[in-house]
């Protein structure tokens, strides 16, 4: 357990680092550009971001771009709809989505774009070859 929430802190801290660098937004935005049914903005209540005092039901909010697939099986999520301040949905699928699961997926989909931008920077600086 304490593994785990050292890897979400970790995933956290690296994302947030990543959302600073114009590259990695550039290529999110790029992304999101391509594909622009494979994303979805989301509402969700952050239990672990916040301080120890926010922890619970006063957790702060936090807005996330998630895939519009299930996780698991790959079929379509359901329908967000605003609960208060924040948005629920229920999959077709029956399966279910935690908010700390979904925060997760958004954090690692900033990091996969973080590794695509530093991957083209690495081409861009490599001779062509003829």
């Amino acid at each position: 357990m304490i593994a785990m929430y050292r890897f979400r802190r970790w995933v956290r801290r690296e994302a947030a680092a990543a959302r600073r660098e114009p590259d990695t937004m550039a290529r999110h935005a790029q992304t999101e550009a391509l594909e622009p049914e494979s994303l979805r903005s989301v509402t969700l209540r952050d239990r672990v971001g916040g301080p120890w005092w926010l922890f619970g039901l006063w957790g702060p909010l936090r807005t996330v771009d998630i895939s519009t697939g299930c996780p698991r099986c790959g079929e379509p999520r359901g329908v967000p709809r605003w609960r208060g301040r924040v948005q629920t949905w229920t999959n077709p699928c029956g399966h279910r989505d935690r908010p700390r699961m979904v925060i997760t997926e958004a954090d690692q989909i900033i990091l996969g774009a973080r590794v695509d931008a530093n991957v083209q920077r690495i081409l861009a600086q490599w001779p062509a070859e003829s």
